[in-house]
């Protein structure tokens, strides 16, 4: 049974991580999707709880939702802790497939600290052609940008 892990903290989900995840169902038997920095909220970068984002990541997902898995994954105070956690929940869950497109916080740190993952390794963002993150979405929200706040943000 082929098994996908997809990281993010989804704040919001935009339309690239809507199509990464269909494409994730599309090729694997379950999809789980860990939302990361659960507990944090109110800031400028985490405004939305993970119980907000999990219901919009669901709403815009409206096809084989018996395919997906959620799970929250609370921050660390150290890489090396956050990465433990993911390895033990990705054992626990019996992942083949770990997704992340995230370079700055998690893929650069993998390399920097030389750390090898026991299972295959996807980036969405390589195959992706939407040319957006979750920053621009945020950006969007903040200056009150409504047109390219609709171009960016996932429908739910």
């Amino acid at each position: 049974m082929k098994k996908a892990f997809f990281i993010g903290r989804f704040t919001p989900p935009h339309k690239g991580h809507i199509k990464a995840i269909e494409n994730l169902i599309e090729n694997f038997d379950e999809v789980v999707i860990g939302i990361g920095s659960c507990y944090e909220v109110g800031t400028e970068r985490h405004p939305f709880l993970a119980l907000f984002r999990e219901k919009m990541l669901l709403n815009s997902l409206k096809n084989n939702l018996h395919k997906i898995k959620i799970v929250h994954i609370k921050d660390f105070d150290t890489f090396e802790e956050w990465i433990n956690s993911i390895l033990e929940i990705s054992k626990q869950l019996n992942i083949t497939h770990f997704v992340s497109g995230n370079e700055k916080d998690i893929l650069s740190v993998l390399k920097e600290k030389n750390i090898e993952l026991p299972f295959e390794f996807i980036n969405p963002e390589l195959k992706s052609d939407i040319p957006y993150h979750a920053t621009d979405l945020r950006e969007a929200i903040k200056e009150g940008n409504y047109e390219k706040f609709i171009e960016i943000a996932a429908d739910g």
